[in-house]
């Protein structure tokens, strides 16, 4: 094999830009080796998303709090000719930001559906029934309390499970947590988001308006022609996508769902997969070998190309906006959100059974209806527990998907006014405190440090063994 002749360096992974100045370079990845270490946790995304709550409570009941109120009404404009847009910035997080959110829960869910947890009936009845369980059982203990009241319409309020919150208390429970707990907790939350995208689609949405659905449906073939025609480039989709955001926002239905829709139809397959990508990467080599660098400008293209091609557009997607929806939309949602005058938040009359529902409902509700669901499931010969989960792993997950918050103060801001909201944002903070602390407790106690196998699941498997 012949050696280049070309006197230029080859760049490794180890060396630094030309411009680099050594020093400074390693001072500054002295600084963000940690911080990039931590993003790449799972609990990262849980840590930030409670600073941002942390940082919304404390500035809404300090001296400025006025400030804080006044931050997120502050209006944001656009003049199109003799067309004048104004929204809030409150508007802006909540229903553009956090359509992004809801389209990486679309993606999730395709995924899941195409050949995750979600592809087989028997993998997917266990979750499924843990899901429903905690769905129905949250709204009946809240309906309980305020069926004849006029806070009934938060029902939908406490049935949610914040998937970001709950992982990151399961992730701190380490090796006590086996991976099998861990899927069922994941493949639990992906359905649960799917009754809430329902939830908030048919009962919190303000009436149907004809011409807003029929821009939605025109959005909706857009993306189906364009997907026909082989566009494989997600930017070549953003106006159909925003054709359905614009036709759901102006028919009354929550135009967040925008993003669940989009993402329901990306694609699940590669193009070309990882093989073409390399025999891609591999003739570009060639061609500088033999031709020089100059060479290789013409097979940039085609590299680039198997690079985008070589995941599916599902994964691909995923990949490049979990991140910024776990980083940046779910944690500004928060900080827009969550900021709740305690001292100020009156919570009497109607208002505090609405907030004992929600807190009960996510507490026991939850607790309750995972639990249940998933019993009931294993006892009629539905569903089996996964290899290395037993009834007490069960019960953890059952206890953490207590924790609502982002989707529950997301329901709670359609299903009340502004007199019961702060009431009802309180409510779900201490709800979804309560959850996660008894979750993490529960799991130290009854859980053991076994490669995430419980001790009565251990046991178990000791006792047929002895018996056999």
């Amino acid at each position: 094999m012949s050696r280049s002749t070309d006197p230029r360096p080859t760049p490794t992974s180890a060396a630094a830009p030309p411009e680099a100045w050594p020093p400074i370079r390693r001072a500054v990845r002295t600084v963000t080796r940690p911080v990039e270490a931590f993003l790449a946790t799972e609990v990262a995304s849980g840590a930030i998303l409670l600073v941002a709550t942390i940082a919304a409570l404390v500035w809404a009941n300090s001296p400025w709090a006025d400030r804080y109120h006044a931050l997120w009404a502050t209006p944001i404009g656009a003049h199109l000719g003799a067309t004048t847009i104004e929204v809030t910035l409150h508007f802006v997080v909540n229903e553009a930001l956090m359509t992004f959110f809801f389209f990486v829960v679309g993606l999730e869910i395709r995924r899941e559906i195409a050949r995750g947890e979600l592809s087989e009936p028997r993998r997917a009845a266990l979750p499924l029934a843990a899901a429903l369980g905690g769905m129905i059982a949250p709204a009946l203990v809240y309906l309980a309390l305020n069926a004849e009241r006029p806070t009934a319409s938060g029902w939908g309020v406490p049935m949610a499970t914040d998937i970001a919150f709950a992982v990151g208390v399961l992730t701190l429970l380490r090796d006590r947590v086996s991976p099998g707990l861990r899927i069922l907790l994941l493949a639990l939350a992906v359905i649960d988001d799917v009754g809430a995208i329902l939830v908030i689609g048919v009962f919190y949405s303000s009436g149907f308006e004809a011409s807003g659905l029929a821009t939605a449906a025109l959005g909706v073939v857009g993306i189906s022609l364009l997907q026909a025609a082989g566009a494989r480039r997600a930017l070549a989709y953003a106006i159909p996508a925003a054709a359905v955001w614009q036709g759901l926002h102006a028919a009354g239905v929550h135009a967040t769902l925008a993003g669940v829709i989009v993402g329901l139809m990306t694609p699940t397959r590669a193009w070309f997969g990882s093989a073409e990508l390399v025999a891609a990467a591999q003739r570009a080599a060639e061609a500088v070998g033999d031709h020089g660098h100059d060479a290789v400008a013409e097979h940039l293209e085609a590299l680039d190309r198997a690079r985008r091609e070589a995941m599916a557009p599902v994964d691909s997607l995923q990949h490049a906006f979990h991140r910024w929806v776990a980083f940046l939309v779910m944690p500004l949602f928060a900080f827009a959100n969550a900021g709740v005058s305690i001292g100020a938040t009156e919570i009497a009359g109607d208002a505090a059974w609405m907030a004992w529902g929600i807190v009960i409902g996510l507490v026991a509700g939850k607790t309750i209806g995972i639990a249940g669901g998933s019993w009931l499931a294993v006892r009629i010969g539905l569903a089996a527990l996964p290899r290395g989960v037993s009834w007490r792993g069960v019960l953890t997950v059952a206890m953490v998907g207590g924790i609502g918050f982002t989707m529950s103060l997301f329901v709670a801001e359609l299903a009340f006014d502004d007199a019961l909201l702060e009431g009802a944002k309180l409510a779900i903070l201490v709800g979804s405190i309560t959850a996660a602390a008894l979750g993490l407790g529960f799991g130290r106690a009854a859980l053991t440090r076994s490669a995430g196998v419980d001790r009565a699941h251990t046991e178990s498997e000791a006792e047929a063994s002895t018996v056999q």
